[in-house]
C-alpha cells in the first residue's frame, strides 16, 4: 500500500508539473457520516445517529481546457459509528461489558481523484460539478466504552489494530461534488457539498456477524490560489 500511495504521489508531481496552471488551495469541511449496516446480532443495536468531525484537506486543481480539470489533493477523514451492547460482547477483540455502547472511530488519509466540469455563467461566480473516487487508508482506530447511567461516563478507550483481518485498511469510495467558485484576488473562495459512498464493508467481525459500509455527506469551506493562466487544451 506505501509502494501504491509513493507510485500516486509521483503521478500527481509529473501531472503538475505538465500543467503551466494549477490551482491550490485548503479547505475545512465537516465530515457527517453513517453506516449501512447488515448481519446485526439483536444484542448489538446501532445508533444510527450520524458522526460528525472535521475533515481538512489540501487540493489541487489541474485544468484540462475551461471547463474540465482534473482534482485531487489529500485529506483526514475519521469515520465511526456507535452500537448499545445488550451482553457481555468481545468486538474486535475488546471486550465490552453489558448496558455500555462502543463508540468505534476509524481514521483514515485519503486521496481523492476526481474530473469536474465548470458551468459558465454571466455572473462573476462559477458553480461546478465533479464526481470520482476517493480513495482511503486507515492509519488508526479506537474504541471508546461509555456506560449508560444517569450520566454518560467514558470507561475506557482501546485501540484498534487496522491490520487486523476484521478491518479493510484500504478503502474506495465513490463520489459526487457540486459547488461554486467566488473570484477573490488571484484565486477562489469555494463552497461545496459533497456525498462519498464505499463500495466495500470496512468491518467484518465474525463473532459479533456485523459487516458495516460507510456513506457520508461533507459540507466544505476553503481558498484556492491560482497559478499562471489558464490555457485551453
Amino acid at each position: 500500500m506505501k509502494k501504491s500511495l509513493l507510485v500516486l504521489i509521483v503521478i500527481i508531481g509529473s501531472v503538475v508539473s505538465s500543467y503551466s496552471q494549477v490551482e491550490v488551495g485548503a479547505s475545512l469541511a465537516m465530515n457527517v457520516s453513517n453506516v449501512q449496516v447488515r448481519g446485526i446480532d439483536p444484542n448489538f443495536v446501532p445508533n444510527r445517529d450520524f458522526i460528525k468531525s472535521f475533515r481538512p484537506s489540501l487540493d489541487l486543481v489541474l485544468p484540462l481546457d475551461d471547463n474540465i480539470s482534473v482534482v485531487t489533493g489529500i485529506a483526514y477523514e475519521r469515520r465511526g459509528f456507535n452500537v448499545f451492547v445488550g451482553q457481555d460482547v468481545n468486538f474486535l477483540g475488546i471486550s465490552v461489558p453489558i448496558g455500555a455502547t462502543a463508540k468505534t472511530r476509524i481514521t483514515y488519509i485519503e486521496v481523492p481523484l476526481n474530473m469536474r466540469f465548470d458551468i459558465k455563467t454571466k455572473k462573476n461566480v462559477t458553480p461546478w460539478v465533479q464526481a470520482g473516487a476517493n480513495f482511503g487508508y486507515a492509519v488508526a482506530g479506537d474504541i471508546t466504552t461509555q456506560l449508560n447511567l444517569i450520566l454518560n461516563i467514558n470507561v475506557n478507550r482501546t485501540e484498534i489494530n487496522v491490520k487486523s483481518d476484521n478491518l479493510t485498511q484500504f478503502d474506495i469510495a465513490p463520489n459526487v461534488v457540486i459547488g461554486l467558485d467566488i473570484p477573490y484576488n488571484r484565486g477562489f473562495f469555494v463552497f461545496s457539498l459533497g456525498y462519498e459512498h464505499s463500495a466495500q464493508n470496512f468491518i467484518k467481525d465474525s463473532v459479533i456477524g456485523i459487516e458495516t459500509r460507510h456513506y457520508g455527506f461533507t459540507p466544505s469551506f476553503g481558498y484556492r490560489y491560482a497559478f499562471g493562466k489558464v490555457s485551453k487544451a
